[in-house]
């Protein structure tokens, strides 16, 4: 499945090369890599809140 994934975005990664010039390339890939660090970074901060909420609301006096 992850291959199958993969092989896909690479031709996309190698369309997007031939179709676009070097600037507009590298600033396309600029905004992917910004937008997917936010997107861990949104992901982290809610796991991080859970396993720090998580003593609180499972012990009950």
């Amino acid at each position: 499945m992850f291959k199958k994934f993969f092989y896909k975005f690479e031709q996309l990664i190698v369309w997007a090369q031939s179709k676009l010039t070097n600037k507009q390339f590298i600033f396309l890939s600029s905004v992917l890599v910004g937008i997917s660090a936010a997107l861990a970074v949104i992901i982290l901060k809610t796991f991080a809140h859970w396993v720090l909420h998580l003593p609180h609301e499972s012990i009950k006096f």
